[in-house]
Formats: structure tokens, C-alpha cells, sequence
């Protein structure tokens, strides 16, 4: 019992003593040097609070008997809590094993689908890797981020996103397809389901979203359907054939060519003409279908159709699957009948028509050989100019022919025979027609002339012619076990295969895959792979319970329990049928739109070009000049630049029921047609808009050109044989019959009989057959038996393949033309009579009189047109008799002149400058001497002015040579110096620059010695600053150790007074005063080590004084140093600075003055070449006196004495005596003033030598 007792009661001390800890830790919480006391006192500090826990004993002992009370009810809890735990335990292992299961689920989950939570604020708390990587951020980046981060910004702040989390805050799940945006800012498109997470209150805790990421499904489906509605929307007639060349789809294109040439394709494709096309093999090329699935394969294929009397171009692009197996081909029809009739009516019209192009202001744009070798021009001398350089200049001017201009600008053509002036000025004829273009708007751009040039074919004319639990709802999820055999399976599944659940629940795999594949190798390894706990994933093709073929994209996911052994297997999938057919769909309508040989583009609804086929990137590329800008790349531009008449085409398109939107648009002088139609989403709302080009320009001026051809020609259209098919009312009007009577009818019919039967006719339409054109002037027979004659041509029409189907005949009646030919010709052959007889007596009267005989004169009379020609004849020959008198008196005359002029040149050219003509000459020959007599004149005179001149200048010269010979000596003895003077400088230099370097050193170190006294000081402060806290903390301490001595004394107290009832306790107290008498000891042993910690922190607190003021005394000291120091350094630092700009300084001295050693270096070169030069005038000078001197003026002329050349220079002793070369000059040049006119001040010695 006295055991126990002591155990309690020992408790009970443990129990105050941590008490006392308690206390005395809440108390010195804010203290931090309580625990650092604590800590120096060691045992010390424990001996103290183990005293104050033995203080607090006492009131410990009385609760003895409750605290073992409790100790027993505590062992029986202790017991209950034991057979608690182990069934916890259970439960535990049991959770735990779930646990495991689920999280293996979530797991197979994660793998495939993206998950993501957030609280009820709407922040991210975690995500997964496949969510992490869908939208770019990292695990850290996503954490507490709002949900709105991934969303449009206007969404997020709109009521539906507000509806959208009210619904999940009221425990309602949410799925759907929803667009987000990555951390990057590109779209990202889902199927997802949000799912409350709800607590035990049924209140959701937190939100949980599972999602796929549909984006690429989406955007190949959007595609899918823009290349669609760009092939349901186009104008070229397209069908798409399978690989084994069956009609799997036809535009609406397609279907209307059928349907307008049925005949046709009734003749050829029968089965296509039903009209039950779709099935259908489409047969077009090739022995077999076979052979043509083998030519399509291999690349695009061009070919031409005959069907009945229509022609067709076909147009074939391949398409492939991914894999690159030959899937099929778009085939684009083309109905060219009329194009072909229409090509070679333009060409035969270009061969055969002069043609020349205006503007509507009458500038010529254009012209075509015929029309230049009309007018005798070349097309860059026209082109560019006004129609009026045609024309005489009083018809530019005339009323008529403004009005002529004024019509054809309001769209009227003009016809009819105009005269014309060519290069060389003379009149042409042309048969013409001025034809106004116009555009689709009825507004005419240029005008287009075609002509027949009847000038040479006596002046006829022609015409011419002018483009989880979101995963069972949003996806398929079926369940097996290891073998394969159907466990569960949610109603997406079901619904994707048909079946419903107990049909397949016990069912193995096997029945959703065809009967060869679920025998064979590769099936049973798949079900091994799975059963092993690898999981596969991919995209499969499943049967549903009708036997039609499902296309998913799925995962086969092994569940694992506990031990990680797998026991089940979970699939997940998502039926991608539709988006593999949109897909098949886009490659063969995407093939369509790619390879269409119609110019297509897409536009967005932000007006933006989303694709562009290659057709339109040729269109573009080759009008590069009529749209003004390079389209390297047109996708990702506007539609607006590229051009102005498309900016906001889609709200247009969206606008207007007339579908397609026919634009009319200029693209420089193109006319350009641009069909737009409409590309709507699934609720019909139009998000982009399909345009079709086209270049119309020269079907539009065909047109023009073929109507007035027919308005102004005689058209008639053969067989390759020659019977009539068609004639037009100018070409009946021409030969009398109507079209009944000559439709059917052989083309003999309009030639003579002996013509028709001869070899020659039979060749001529041998040769059209052939496809030989032919053109030329014919004569036929009217009806009426009268001649007809024609300007015509006869031009083959030959289909793709090269073979003449029909012949085209323009013609222009000539007849009256060929008449008046006629009677011109008669008339001209009289003339030429008449001219013949003149021409005959002219030329005799001529020989006469090359042979000298003036008397002859002609006294025939000539045709009265002739006659001024005979009066003038013998007019002629009467005024050369009186000039041949004349000719002999002029003659004489010249030779006197001739002979004085020579005899005095003679004299002038042995040097005779005095030599006259002093007789003088007769007429207009007097005024030739006079000129003569003055130029010698002026001659000796200026030969006299040399002469006096050239002395002059050999006296200067030379004493120009001796001043150079001084220079250059003076010039070289100054160079010598001046290289001596830089030398000495280079020395001066190198040694400041030394200096400066040194002083810069200096300053380094200085300044490194500051900023160390620098730090010192620094650390001296923080010194002095230390001590003080420490000064302070022993002051602290001193005062804590009174507190503990205190404590000490009480605790003594207290164990006196625990003795005391001990001893009143008698024998039950006995033990607790043997420890109180101990707990006494102890508190003594604290008083006595308290006092004297006391005494060594007194001690202590002391001998800090005394370093705080050795070490303020220290810090004042090194603050003076630091002074000094900084003095020296800036000190230092001027020397540094005045050394290096006397470094520079000095440098640049040194530069200036090998500067001026270089310059008077080349001083000196100059004066050698000056002194040269001089020498060589001296000799000049005397040559040209010497020359002067063989010329006789009749003035004497004295040779002047040229200077010796300076003798050589006096020795170094007598330099000083003889004045320097410059004095000499300076000297000489006063007399030169001072002569000149006295005005000139004396030079002075200081000036002069500045100088």
C-alpha cells in the first residue's frame, strides 16, 4: 500500500511538474531569452522546476484516490477500445480492398478519359495527366485556378454560365458538348459530364467532370461539311465513283446536265439517264471498268466524250484513303459543244478579220496583225492612241464624228463601209463593225472593231468582232470478365449495338465481331493480352444486331483487385460511325473541292479564306497583274483584300434568298463572275459562304463579237460532204433563196455545172474534210443565174478528237465591187495608152538635148491633160541657150582672182607677214581682197604681241627658277627638323603615358584602401553595437538569476513547511519528508548557484563595459583613418585624371606635328616639281621667241637673256650671312608693288615670317 502510495503520490509530482512547465512556458511565451537561460543552465534548470513540481506536490495528494478511480475505469475502456480496434481493423482491410478495386477503376478511367474537380467556389483542386495535357498546364499551374479560366471571356460573364453552375450547386449533373479554351488560347472541343459530389447532408461537397476531347473529330466533321456544300454548291456538273466505278453521289450540277442533254446520255449511258444514277457503273474510259479503275488510279485524267451530236469533257482525280489504297474518283463533266463551235468560229474570225480593241473614249488597246498590215503600222505605234490618227483631221472635228463616239459609248453598233487613212497617208476602205461590250450590268467597257480591209480587193470592206458516371452517360461502357463473357453493359452501349441487356448479359464478345475474326489467332491473343492485365486501345470495327458494321474508338481496361491480380475487364467506347462516314465523306467531297477544275474558295464567317483549291491558286497565280498583288498564300488572308467588292460577302450571302449570289467584279481589265453560296451549321445558321470564279472577259466579248459577226456577215454551215445545214438571212439575201430551199441541198447548187462535175471541186471539199481551211475571193450563181461574187472563208469544225464534224462559210457579197473593178480596169488601160505616147516623145526630146542641140523644141500636140507639159518643155530648152553666153564671161573673171590669190598665199606661207593685193578685182570678187589685205593685218599684229610677250615671260621665268632652287633647299632643311621635332615628342609622349598609367594604379589602390578602411569601420559599428546588446542581455540575466533565487527560496520554504506536515503525518508521512528534505537540499544548491552565476555576470558585465569603450575608441579611430584616407584617393584621382589629359593632349600634339612633317614632305615633292616646271618654262619660252622670230612683221625683236641657273649653295658657315630664299622673295615682291604703283606698304619682318 505504501507502494502504491509512493506511486501516486509520484504521479502526482510528474503530473505538477508538468504543470509547472505549462506555466512557465505560457508565461516566457514572448521571451525568447527565458529559453536561451534555460538552455546555458543545463541540469541546473531542470533541478528548478523540478523543485516547483515538488511545490505543487502537496495539492497533488489529495486527488490520489480519484486518480486511481479513474485508473481502473480506464483499464476496462482500455479493454472495449481493444475489441473497437480490431473490429475498425476489418472494416479497415475490407475498405481498403474496395478501395483498391475503385481506385483500379479510376485508374483504367484515367487512362483514357480526362477528369477534373473543383470545389463549391468553382476552383480547380486536382486533375489528371490526360486533362493536363489536353489543355497545356501543369499540375501546379492548374491548382486553385476558377473554372472560368477555360472559357470564353463573354460566356463566362454571361447568365447561361451562371444557370450552368446554379444547376450543378443544386446536385443536377450537366453534359454535353461544351468549347473550351487551353492554356495556349487554342480551342478546345469536349464531350463531358460534370457530377456533383455530394456529403452526407445530400448537399454537393465538391464537383468531378469526366471528358473526351473531341476536337479533331469536330473540325473534321465542320470540314466535311463545308467541302460538302461546296459540292452540292458548285456549277461544275461532279459525281463520285467507288473503287469499282459505281456512282456513289452526283451534284445537283450533275443531275441538271443529265436531265437537259437526256438524249445524249440515253445514247451512251442509259443507265445514268433513268435518272436511278446513284449504284450505277459509270463507264467512260478503258476496254473495262477494271482496265478505267487502273487509269483513274494512277493520277488525274483528262479525256472528251462524244454522246449523240453533243461533246463532253470529263475531268477525273483520284481519291485515296489514309493508307493510301485507290478508294475512288470525283469526275467532273463539262459540256463543250458549243465551246468548241465557238473556239473555231473565233479562230477562223481572227484569221480572217482585221480586229483592233478601243476603250470608250476611242484609246486603242489592241490590235491584230490583219488590222496593222492594213494600216501600215506597227501595234506599239498605235497603241495608246486616239482612233482620230485614222481619221483626216476635219473628220476628228466634225459633229459626225463625235456622235459616232457618243453612240457606241451608249452600247449602239455601227456598221457600213468607212474610209480610213493609213501611215503613209493614204486612203484605206473597210467594210466595218464597231461593237460595244458590255458587262453583266449592261454598262459598256470597251469597244471592239472588226473589218475587212477592201482596199486591196478593190476597196471592199469586212466586219470584225470585237473567269464514370459522365463516362455511362456520355459513352459506351460494357463490362466482361477475363474470358470475355458479358457481365453488364449501360444503355449507350445498347443503344449503339441494338441489343438490350438480357440479350447480351452471359454472352461472350465474340458476338459483336464477324465469325472469321472470332476464330482466329489474333482474337484469342487479344483476350489473352486483356486477361494477362495489359489493356488495349484503339479504334474497331463491331457488328451490331442488325449485322451493320460500327466503327469505334475504344479502351479494354483490366480491373485489378487488392493483390493487383485482374479480375474483370471494363471498355469504354465512343461511337465514331457517323464521324468515320462525315470523314470518308470529307475525303472524296474534300478530293471534290481540291481537285475541281473550277476556282474555289472557302470563306469563314469572319470573312477569313479557310481553304483554297488548286484551281483557284492557278486562277490567282496567273492574274497576278489584274489583281495587283502577289497571292503567294491566300489561305488566313481576308477575303476584302483580296478584293474590295468581297468584304462582308458571308452577311451578304446570309442575307438573300437568290442563292448562288452572282457578283459582277473588275479585277484591272478583266471582267470577273463570282458565284457565292451559302455554308450553313445544323440549325441552318450560315457560318461561311463557298466562292466560285471566273474569268468572263472573253466569253463575254465573244458573244459580242460572234452576234455581230452573224449581224453583219453571210454565215452558211456544211456537212463534211457539203450538203447545207444551216444558212443565215444575210447569206440568203445574197444568193435570192430561202432557207427551205436550200437546207438539205448539196453546195453545188450555187456554181456553174462545169464547175461542179471538174477534179478541182472534188479536191476543194476533199480538203475541208481533211480539216484545211479555206479563204479567198469566189464566184457563184444567184438564183436567178446572175454572177455572184464573195469575200469568204471556209473553216473545218473539228470535235476533241480532231475530226471535221461540220464546216462554217462567212462570206461578203463583192459582187458590185468586182463589177466596178471591172469597168476601172478598162478605163485604166486607156490611160496607160495615153501616157505611153508622151512618155515616147518626152524622152526623144531629151536625147537631143543630152547631145547638145538647143534649137530642138517638140511641135506635136499631146491629149489636152498633157499639154502644159509640152509648153513647158520647150520653155526649159530656151533658157538654157541664153545661159550657156553667160557662163563663158564668169569664168574669166575667176581665173584672175584665182591666180592673185595664189601668188600672195605663196608669200604668206615663206613668213612674209607684209605682203598686200593691191589690184584690185572686179564685182562681188573686190570684197575677197579687201578680207585678205585685213587678215594680214591682224596676223602681223598679233605675231608682233607674241614675239614682245614670249620675252617677258623668259625673263620671269627665270628668275622664277632661281626662287624654286631656294625653296627646295629651305623646304628640305625644314622637313629634316621637323622629323627631328616628332621624334622628341614620340619620346615625350611614351614616357607621360607611362606617367599616367602609374598615377592611374595609384588611384586603384588608393581607392581599394578607402573602401577597406571603408568596411572596417562597419565592422567596428556593428562591434560597438554588439557589445551594447550584450551589455544588455547580461543585465537580463542578472535579473532573471534574482528571480531564480527568489524561487529557490520559496521552494525552501515550502519544503520546510512540507516537512513540518510530515512529521504531523507521522508514519504515512515519513516518505514525503525524506523528499522534502531532499527538495530542501536541492534549493539550496540553486541559491548557492545563483548567486554565484550573479557574481560571474557581474564580473562579466563589467569587463563589457570596458570593450565597449575600447571598441568606440577603435571605431572613432578608424572613422579619422577612413577621412584620410578618402583625401589621398581624391588627391590621387587628379593626378590620375591631370596625367592622362596630358597623355592625350600631348598625343595630339604628336599627331599635328607628323601631320605637318607629312604635308611638308609634300611641300617639298611640289617645289622640286614647281622648280621643274620652271626650268621647263624658261626653255619653252626661248623656243617660242626663237619660232616668232622666222615670221618678217616689220619689227625687230631683241632675244631676251635667260638668268644662270643659281649657283651652288654657300657652306653651312656662310648660310648666315646670305639671306633665306623667303626674304629674298619677300623682297622681290615689294618691287613688284612698289612698280606696280607705290600703293603697296612695306612688308614687316614679324608679319612676313608668321607668314
Amino acid at each position: 500500500m505504501q507502494e502504491r502510495f509512493a506511486s501516486a503520490n509520484g504521479g502526482a509530482a510528474i503530473a505538477g511538474f508538468i504543470a509547472f512547465v505549462s506555466v512557465v512556458v505560457m508565461a516566457f511565451a514572448g521571451t525568447s531569452t527565458l529559453f536561451l537561460i534555460l538552455a546555458g543552465l543545463g541540469s541546473a534548470g531542470a533541478l528548478v522546476l523540478g523543485i516547483v513540481a515538488m511545490n505543487r506536490a502537496g495539492s497533488a495528494a489529495a486527488k490520489s484516490s480519484e486518480v486511481a478511480a479513474q485508473a481502473k475505469e480506464a483499464e476496462a475502456a482500455l479493454a472495449t477500445a481493444h475489441a473497437e480496434r480490431d473490429a475498425v481493423q476489418a472494416d479497415a482491410e475490407a475498405a481498403s480492398a474496395e478501395a483498391a478495386e475503385q481506385g483500379a477503376l479510376l485508374e483504367a478511367v484515367g487512362r483514357t478519359q480526362g477528369w477534373i474537380s473543383f470545389d463549391l467556389d468553382a476552383k480547380v483542386l486536382e486533375a489528371n495527366e490526360v486533362f493536363l495535357g489536353a489543355m497545356g498546364y501543369s499540375a501546379d499551374e492548374i491548382k486553385g485556378l476558377p473554372h472560368s479560366t477555360f472559357c470564353d471571356p463573354a460566356y463566362a460573364s454571361s447568365r447561361e454560365y451562371d444557370a450552368f453552375w446554379g444547376r450543378l450547386k443544386a446536385g443536377e449533373a450537366v453534359t454535353g458538348k461544351f468549347t473550351r479554351f487551353a492554356k495556349d488560347g487554342s480551342e478546345v472541343i469536349i464531350r463531358a459530364a460534370y457530377n456533383p459530389v455530394v456529403g452526407e447532408d445530400g448537399a454537393p461537397k465538391k464537383f468531378v467532370k469526366f471528358l473526351t476531347v473531341v476536337t479533331k473529330e469536330e473540325r473534321t466533321a465542320q470540314e466535311a461539311a463545308r467541302k460538302g456544300v461546296a459540292f452540292e454548291k458548285t456549277s461544275v456538273a461532279t459525281v463520285i465513283v467507288d473503287a469499282e466505278q459505281r456512282i456513289i453521289d452526283a451534284n445537283d450540277a450533275f443531275l441538271a446536265l443529265v436531265s437537259e442533254q437526256s438524249e445524249a446520255f440515253a445514247e451512251r449511258w442509259s443507265g445514268i439517264a433513268r435518272g436511278s444514277m446513284v449504284g450505277e457503273t459509270l463507264h467512260v474510259a478503258g476496254a473495262d471498268l477494271s482496265a478505267q479503275a487502273g487509269l483513274f488510279a494512277e493520277g488525274r485524267h483528262t479525256d472528251d466524250l462524244d454522246a449523240g451530236e453533243r461533246k463532253f469533257s470529263i475531268n477525273a482525280a483520284p481519291v485515296f484513303s489514309k493508307k493510301g489504297d485507290y478508294e475512288g474518283s470525283v469526275v467532273e463533266w463539262r459540256d463543250v459543244t458549243a465551246s468548241l463551235t465557238r473556239d473555231a468560229l473565233l479562230k477562223a474570225f481572227d484569221t480572217t478579220q482585221a480586229l483592233i480593241e478601243f476603250s470608250v473614249d476611242g484609246t486603242i488597246r489592241d490590235a491584230n496583225d490583219n488590222f496593222l498590215a492594213a494600216v501600215g503600222y506597227e501595234k506599239d505605234e498605235i497603241v495608246g492612241q486616239h482612233h482620230r490618227m485614222f481619221v483626216t483631221a476635219d473628220d476628228a472635228r466634225s459633229d459626225e464624228y463625235r456622235a459616232f463616239w457618243n453612240k457606241l459609248a451608249e452600247g449602239e453598233a455601227q456598221s457600213g463601209r468607212f474610209e480610213r487613212v493609213s501611215k503613209d497617208g493614204e486612203a484605206v476602205w473597210l467594210q466595218a463593225t464597231y461593237i460595244p461590250v458590255k458587262d453583266r450590268s449592261g454598262k459598256v467597257f470597251k469597244i471592239v472593231k472588226s473589218a475587212a480591209d477592201i482596199t486591196a480587193s478593190e476597196v471592199a470592206e469586212r466586219d470584225r468582232v470585237a473567269v464514370l458516371e459522365a463516362v455511362d452517360r456520355t459513352q459506351a461502357v460494357i463490362e466482361f470478365d477475363l474470358e470475355g463473357r458479358i457481365l453488364r453493359a449501360n444503355d449507350a452501349f445498347l443503344s449503339t449495338v441494338g441489343y438490350s441487356l438480357d440479350e447480351i448479359v452471359g454472352e461472350h464478345h465474340r458476338i459483336f465481331v464477324d465469325s472469321a475474326y472470332a476464330a482466329s489467332n489474333e482474337y484469342r491473343a487479344f483476350w489473352e493480352k486483356l486477361a494477362s492485365g495489359e489493356y488495349d486501345a484503339g479504334r474497331y470495327e463491331r457488328l451490331g444486331k442488325n449485322g451493320d458494321t460500327i466503327v469505334i474508338q475504344a479502351a479494354y481496361n483490366p480491373i485489378f483487385d487488392a493483390s493487383g491480380k485482374p479480375v474483370r475487364v471494363m471498355k469504354f467506347a465512343t461511337d465514331i460511325t457517323e464521324v468515320e462516314s462525315l470523314a470518308r465523306e470529307a475525303i472524296f467531297k474534300g478530293s471534290a473541292f481540291q481537285q475541281s477544275a473550277a476556282p474555289m474558295i472557302v470563306v469563314a464567317r469572319d470573312g477569313s479564306v479557310e481553304h483554297v483549291n488548286e484551281a483557284a491558286k492557278g486562277f490567282f497565280g496567273s492574274r497576278t497583274e489584274a489583281f495587283g498583288t502577289a497571292f503567294d498564300e491566300i489561305t488566313g488572308a481576308a477575303i476584302g483584300d483580296l478584293h474590295a467588292d468581297l468584304a462582308g460577302v458571308v452577311g451578304r450571302v446570309a442575307s438573300t434568298d437568290e442563292h448562288p449570289l452572282v457578283i459582277d467584279s473588275d479585277a484591272g481589265e478583266l471582267k470577273i463572275c463570282i458565284s457565292a453560296s451559302p455554308i450553313a451549321d445544323e440549325a441552318g445558321e450560315v457560318i461561311g459562304s463557298v466562292l466560285q470564279w471566273e474569268d468572263v472577259t472573253e466569253a463575254r466579248v465573244s458573244v459580242g463579237m460572234i452576234q455581230a459577226f452573224g449581224q453583219s456577215q453571210a454565215l452558211i454551215e456544211f456537212s463534211p460532204e457539203g450538203v447545207i445545214e444551216k444558212a443565215n438571212a444575210n447569206f440568203l439575201d445574197a444568193v435570192g433563196y430561202s432557207e427551205e430551199q436550200v437546207v438539205g441541198q448539196h453546195h453545188r447548187m450555187f456554181v456553174t455545172e462545169e464547175y461542179a462535175q471538174s477534179s478541182e471541186y472534188r479536191d476543194f471539199w476533199a480538203a475541208l474534210a481533211r480539216g484545211e481551211s479555206s479563204a479567198g475571193k469566189y464566184e457563184r450563181v444567184r438564183n436567178g443565174g446572175e454572177p455572184l461574187f464573195l469575200q469568204a472563208t471556209y473553216t473545218p469544225i473539228t470535235d476533241a478528237h480532231g475530226v471535221v464534224y461540220k464546216v462554217v462559210k462567212s462570206a461578203a457579197d463583192i459582187t458590185a465591187m468586182e463589177l466596178q473593178a471591172q469597168a476601172d480596169e478598162a478605163e485604166r488601160q486607156r490611160q496607160d495608152d495615153v501616157q505611153e505616147r508622151v512618155v515616147t516623145m518626152l524622152a526623144e526630146g531629151l536625147d537631143r538635148l543630152s547631145d547638145g542641140d538647143f534649137g530642138f523644141e517638140i511641135l506635136d500636140h499631146f491629149p489636152e491633160e498633157y499639154q502644159q507639159l509640152r509648153y513647158d518643155f520647150n520653155a526649159a530648152v530656151t533658157k538654157l541657150r541664153n545661159s550657156e553666153e553667160q557662163r563663158e564671161v564668169i569664168a574669166s573673171e575667176q581665173n584672175h582672182v584665182v591666180e592673185r590669190l595664189a601668188t600672195a598665199l605663196e608669200e604668206l606661207s615663206e613668213g612674209v607677214l607684209t605682203c598686200q593685193i593691191d589690184d584690185a578685182f572686179s564685182g562681188q570678187y573686190e570684197k575677197l581682197r579687201v578680207d585678205f589685205n585685213g587678215a594680214i593685218a591682224q596676223l602681223r599684229d598679233v605675231m608682233g604681241s607674241i614675239a614682245e610677250t614670249a620675252t617677258h615671260i623668259s625673263t620671269g621665268a627665270g628668275q622664277i627658277t632661281l626662287a624654286a632652287d631656294d625653296l627646295s633647299k629651305r623646304t628640305e632643311n625644314q622637313a629634316a627638323t621637323l622629323e627631328e621635332t616628332a621624334a622628341a615628342l614620340d619620346e615625350i609622349t611614351s614616357t607621360v603615358r607611362q606617367t599616367a598609367d602609374g598615377a592611374k594604379e595609384v588611384n586603384t589602390v588608393a581607392t581599394d584602401t578607402r573602401a577597406e578602411a571603408q568596411e572596417s569601420g562597419e565592422v567596428v559599428r556593428s562591434a560597438v553595437s554588439a557589445m551594447g546588446e550584450i551589455e544588455k542581455s547580461s543585465t537580463q540575466i542578472s535579473q532573471i538569476i534574482g528571480v531564480i533565487d527568489d524561487i529557490a527560496f520559496q521552494t525552501n520554504l515550502l519544503a520546510l513547511n512540507a516537512g513540518v506536515e510530515a512529521a504531523r503525518a507521522g508514519d504515512a508521512g515519513r516518505g514525503f519528508a525524506v523528499v522534502a528534505q531532499e527538495v530542501r537540499a536541492l534549493a539550496q544548491r540553486s541559491s548557492d548557484a545563483a548567486k554565484e552565476i550573479k557574481e560571474l555576470i557581474s564580473t562579466s558585465s563589467e569587463q563589457v563595459s570596458r570593450g565597449v569603450d575600447l571598441v568606440g575608441r577603435a571605431g572613432e579611430a578608424l572613422g579619422e583613418i577612413v577621412g584620410r584616407v578618402e583625401n589621398v584617393s581624391a588627391l590621387v584621382s587628379e593626378i590620375a585624371a591631370s596625367a592622362q589629359e596630358q597623355s592625350i593632349s600631348l598625343a595630339e600634339v604628336n599627331a599635328a606635328m607628323n601631320k605637318m612633317d607629312q604635308v611638308t614632305q609634300q611641300n617639298a615633292a611640289m617645289v622640286e616639281e614647281s622648280t621643274a616646271a620652271s626650268h621647263t618654262l624658261a626653255e619653252a619660252s626661248g623656243k617660242l621667241i626663237e619660232k616668232v622670230g622666222h615670221f618678217e612683221t616689220g619689227v625687230k625683236i631683241e632675244t631676251a637673256k635667260t638668268a644662270a641657273p643659281r649657283a651652288a649653295e654657300p657652306a653651312d658657315e656662310e648660310e648666315a650671312a646670305t639671306p633665306p630664299p623667303v626674304h629674298q622673295q619677300r623682297e622681290a615682291a615689294q618691287a613688284f608693288f612698289a612698280g606696280a604703283g607705290g600703293a603697296a606698304e612695306e612688308l614687316d619682318d614679324d608679319n612676313w615670317e608668321e607668314f
